[in-house]
């Protein structure tokens, strides 16, 4: 994207410059990325990777370049795909420490208020895990209800098997099943039951989780700061 930006940079108006967001990203890749002088300018490009790579004293050129140009080439791939394929392959360990740096930062790694958590020594194993402070935010929103009459909201206790179908259909986090047309065996479905029984154990360890029986209608979650709003009353003359 930022080389696709500075390609388009000679061809922005001023009032496109002006552009943030998702309304900059979205007229780059749909004004430019097939653009008539693209492929000369990042013919451009790739020649100048060429020369920068060529061994000073052989005079030879990268093997591992022109196999990646023979590639792109025999593909009838676009000179910017081309010219991505040889920053990743030359960049592939920065880009991987990059987007593993990324994706901790945005699931908060090892943090209670994140969902992500590491196994063991290392950074191959790891397992997403809904922290406290995370749990107690979702049960908050999930316990919330809108009335009907006067559309003010009001807290709620919920059976558990709802709250669980609620994470799925509004956040995609899946507890007891794998989500539509996945073929489960018997190990799966072991190992699913024990994830739903493992989140009934930290609900109760947090205080929000009560059974009164095994029937799933006496399984429920009580919110920690119950929301109550009195219907509204109206009087006989209709005032």
């Amino acid at each position: 994207m930022k080389k696709l930006e500075e390609f388009a940079g000679a061809y922005l108006t001023a009032d496109q410059k002006q552009l943030k967001g998702r309304e900059y990203v979205s007229l780059l890749l749909s004004g430019f990325l097939k653009h008539k002088d693209i492929d000369g300018y990042f013919a451009r490009e790739i020649n100048q990777v060429r020369e920068n790579g060529k061994d000073d004293e052989t005079g030879e050129y990268s093997q591992e370049i022109d196999r990646l140009i023979e590639v792109g080439n025999d593909r009838k791939q676009s000179k910017l795909h081309t010219f991505v394929d040889i920053l990743c392959h030359f960049q592939h360990g920065q880009l991987r420490d990059q987007h593993r740096k990324l994706i901790s930062s945005l699931c908060g790694f090892e943090q209670d208020r994140g969902f992500l958590t590491g196994v063991g020594r290392g950074r191959a194993r790891r397992r997403y895990v809904l922290g406290n402070e995370l749990l107690e935010v979702l049960i908050q929103l999930a316990v919330l209800k809108k009335r009907a009459s006067d559309q003010k909201w009001h807290s709620q206790d919920i059976e558990i098997g709802d709250f669980v179908s609620w994470l799925q259909e509004r956040y995609g986090i899946l507890i007891d099943n794998l989500g539509e047309n996945i073929p489960e065996d018997e190990q799966t479905n072991r190992a699913l039951a024990t994830n739903y029984e493992q989140l009934k154990i930290r609900l109760r360890q947090l205080g929000f989780f009560t059974a009164l029986s095994d029937a799933s209608n006496s399984q429920v979650i009580r919110p920690r700061f119950p929301i109550v709003e009195d219907e509204p009353v109206t009087s006989s003359t209709g005032v």
